[in-house]
């Protein structure tokens, strides 16, 4: 399978999603991305899943096949044991041989999915910051990912004037863990990004004590959070949390 950048490269070209240049006149330019943030993050959030489908749609029929080379000998045992066995009978005992395997084989993609959903939502952000030339350097965390804006050496020498943005897909797990390793960083314009749609009011306690925001789909800080200043929603980051610092980091 392709990496998580391979996928969401991908998945933005097709949306045409692209740099705006001379030879590429009808890209995006910087602030057509910032405009559109949330609209582009979710549109490449959904892309970046149908991509991800077509190439398991190749990759496991794939491994199926391979599997059922594998098992070849006790798949004819089945056919020569009693040949005229109905063929539901057959495909249902054929199924019981191959069962462990299966099982093997789906846990693998469940699994897949899990590990890599987070960091394709990380490409995702991290791309489209990049097409809004927004500078940033990226620090792996034990638990999630964090974009250092506008580089590590900046934020470690003026945390005041930088931003923290900490990107987490899902709040179902592990959460607690995201919000203190945030706070440990001291930063006081810190922001955590999530593709989650039901962000539970423990989570707002927990980042209200923390001093830190949680940032959302627009739609969804709209119907769930009009009043709540800790939540803001992915327009608000890209059009007014980020310009309001990126003046200091213009020499």
């Amino acid at each position: 399978m392709p990496t998580s950048e391979v996928i969401v490269q991908q998945a933005l070209n097709e949306l045409g999603l692209t740099k705006a240049s001379s030879i590429n006149p009808t890209g995006k330019t910087p602030n057509d991305i910032l405009q559109n943030f949330n609209l582009y993050l979710w549109s490449a959030f959904e892309k970046s899943l149908e991509v991800l489908e077509k190439y398991e749609s190749k990759v496991y029929p794939k491994a199926l096949h391979q599997l059922s080379i594998l098992r070849s000998n006790n798949l004819n045992i089945i056919e020569t044991a009693n040949p005229k066995m109905p063929f539901a009978e057959k495909v249902g005992e054929s199924l019981e041989v191959l069962y462990p395997d299966l099982w093997h084989v789906f846990l693998s993609r469940s699994n897949s999915r899990k590990q890599r959903g987070g960091k394709d939502f990380e490409e995702q952000l991290g791309q489209l910051l990049t097409l809004a030339d927004i500078p940033f350097d990226k620090q792996i965390r034990k638990y999630h990912s964090d974009f250092m804006l506008p580089s590590a050496a900046a934020f470690n020498r003026d945390k005041t004037r930088s931003i923290l943005i900490s990107a987490k897909r899902t709040l179902r797990e592990r959460w607690q863990n995201v919000v203190e390793e945030i706070y440990e960083t001291k930063c006081p314009n810190a922001f955590l990004c999530t593709a989650d749609e039901a962000v539970a009011p423990s989570i707002i306690i927990r980042l209200r004590e923390h001093n830190a925001h949680i940032v959302v789909w627009d739609r969804i800080k709209e119907e769930k959070f009009k009043d709540e200043p800790i939540v803001v929603g992915y327009s608000q980051l890209a059009n007014f949390e980020i310009p309001t610092f990126r003046n200091y980091w213009i020499k």
